[in-house]
């Protein structure tokens, strides 16, 4: 008997898309290691990328925009997926990066996720952009690296009363 190579045009797209679902449950909730793999799973041929591409809410496909990525690119290449806007400590202190950051937020209506760590004058301008709502917002993590308050005006996220499901404020204190 000979082997038999299983080409995917045998698998039926609902086991494809099973299997990407019990790959993405193997990442924690919210982690951004999901949200780096799920692109190198839609490169592997058109199939895939169609069966993901369809799959958006099942799968949470988001883009992901650091200090060392280039949401410009992303925003040319994927589909209008929302956006996660995040840093980290590593990251924090790139201010060539911060251009990215900055892009990333304008796109306030793709906006689901802003986890950042600010210091300076990227507190300022951060506040500066975040004047008009953010309607998709839904987990909101802002941190100042410095000792200092940074002064968020009443009109931060244009005034709403969103209710988020994750909110943590440090070093930030609301202006009336």
């Amino acid at each position: 008997m000979g082997s038999q190579i299983l080409d995917d045009k045998v698998l039926p797209e609902e086991l494809i898309l099973e299997t990407f679902y019990f790959h993405k449950l193997a990442y924690e909730s919210g982690s951004c290691e999901w949200q780096w793999r799920w692109h190198k799973l839609a490169y592997v041929c058109r199939r895939w990328r169609i069966i993901i591409f369809a799959s958006q809410h099942r799968l949470d496909l988001r883009l992901l925009c650091t200090p060392k990525t280039s949401i410009k690119q992303k925003l040319d290449l994927w589909p209008p997926f929302p956006i996660i806007v995040r840093n980290d400590a590593d990251t924090y202190h790139l201010f060539d990066g911060w251009n990215n950051i900055i892009a990333a937020l304008q796109q306030r209506d793709r906006v689901c996720e802003i986890d950042l760590i600010l210091h300076g004058p990227q507190s300022k301008k951060v506040s500066q952009i975040m004047q008009e709502s953010f309607p998709l917002l839904d987990r909101l993590a802002l941190q100042g690296w410095d000792s200092r308050s940074t002064v968020c005006p009443s009109t931060f996220l244009g005034g709403s009363a969103l209710v988020f499901v994750f909110c943590t404020w440090m070093s930030f204190a609301i202006q009336h």
